[in-house]
């Protein structure tokens, strides 16, 4: 695997749950609280505020963001939540952000009445395209389950009205789409330990969302905690670690599933694991039947956070967090699909990587490539503030060898 950009955006840019999207020589990039616009390939970024686009649309900036690339309207995608409850989705093109230094948008206000609720608040949301459609999936807060969303991309691109449809489901809070997705939208869910629900939307207008269920070989969620050199906890409770489907992507006739595990099967006396680990299942489309599960692990640390995506020739890429025991946790990217090939993006003493998600997906124009968010919280002690950390985010262009 090579690592064609691997750009340190400290200490301009701060924060964790990272995610990037590139188009020739303009990219985009989202941390937890700020987000930055690169019009030279990605060597340098500027500072855009989510706060001011938010505010733009009547609210107040809360925290998770997305974005990604659409090459069929030649825009970028920059999905926000708010601290109200909407959700605002903004789009602009690669000429609008190298004219406005990023500050161009034109946004959309997603409330709860979108949905037909009076009141809501959303997280997790994220954000993919298919052959037709915009596809976003956040949770529901207040009304329980997750909201699965589309949009018509001729409709995005011409900046006018653009009517969705939207499905909310109770079955599942946490509901990961798939990248590359083709045309129709695919999304995953863990229902238990033991049960991925498959979601199916085809892209004809009026078509209903379908699933079907597979089993599974059962996940630990139990044990987390893993340490570090310095003794800090980098997966505590706090961190929110769990078993939930936070990668999917599409390969030919394959959908790929990732998941973070635990140590312990509930109900189980002794370690599946030694440390926590990443899932895969594989999926074969025709026959809608688990081909296998696969499992990023090692004896001497762990492994969290996982994302995927798959470029057209189908080979699928992880974005993902690892550290514990002798290591300091790092990000990390690799392929699991055609190769199975990881390699770090960053490096030092750190006390964290990942937080909820490092996003992964396809660079334009040359979609051999993926981007990634990476992310890094590094120990930089002072002599005024000696316990100082300070984030690292990273844009990362890579691809397999």
């Amino acid at each position: 695997m090579i690592l064609a950009k691997n750009t340190d955006l400290a200490p301009k840019i701060q924060g964790w749950e990272t995610a990037a999207a590139d188009a020739f020589d303009i990219a985009f990039f989202t941390a937890n609280w700020t987000a930055a616009a690169s019009i030279d390939g990605g060597k340098t970024f500027t500072s855009v505020s989510p706060d001011d686009l938010a505010a733009a649309a009547g609210d107040t900036f809360c925290c998770d963001q997305g974005v990604t690339y659409v090459p069929a309207i030649n825009a970028f995608i920059w999905i926000l939540l708010t601290a109200e409850g909407p959700i605002v989705l903004a789009i602009a093109s690669p000429d609008e952000i190298r004219d406005s230094k990023g500050l161009a948008w034109t946004f959309y206000h997603l409330t709860a009445r979108t949905f037909h609720f009076e009141r809501d608040e959303f997280d997790y949301p994220d954000v993919c395209f298919g052959d037709n459609f915009l596809y976003l999936t956040f949770n529901s807060v207040q009304q329980g389950g997750a909201i699965l969303l589309r949009y018509p991309l001729q409709q995005l691109g011409a900046r006018g009205t653009i009517t969705g449809r939207f499905a909310h489901v109770t079955d599942a809070s946490y509901i990961c789409p798939a990248q590359l997705t083709g045309n129709r939208g695919w999304f995953g869910a863990l229902l238990d330990p033991s049960k991925l629900r498959v979601y199916s939307w085809p892209e004809a207008a009026t078509a209903p969302v379908s699933h079907f269920d597979l089993v599974l070989q059962t996940i630990p969620t139990e044990d987390w905690s893993s340490f570090t050199p310095d003794n800090d906890d980098w997966l505590p409770p706090t961190s929110k670690i769990g078993a939930a489907v936070t990668g999917a992507a599409r390969a030919g006739q394959e959908l790929w599933f990732a998941w973070s595990g635990g140590r312990k099967v509930s109900g189980q006396r002794e370690n599946t694991f030694p440390h926590p680990h990443i899932g895969l299942a594989i999926v074969n489309l025709q026959g809608q039947r688990l081909i296998g599960q696969k499992y990023v692990w090692n004896p001497e640390h762990a492994f969290a956070w996982p994302a995927l995506a798959a470029n057209p020739a189908q080979e699928v890429a992880i974005s993902y967090a690892y550290g514990g025991g002798s290591l300091y946790p790092q990000h990390g990217v690799g392929t699991v699909r055609r190769t199975w090939d990881f390699q770090l993006t960053t490096a030092g003493k750190s006390t964290g990587s990942g937080g909820h998600y490092v996003r992964v997906g396809l660079s334009f124009p040359d979609v051999d490539n993926f981007v990634s968010g990476g992310y890094v919280a590094l120990k930089e002690p002072t002599k005024k503030d000696p316990n100082r950390v300070i984030d690292h985010p990273h844009y990362v262009v890579f691809r397999p060898t």
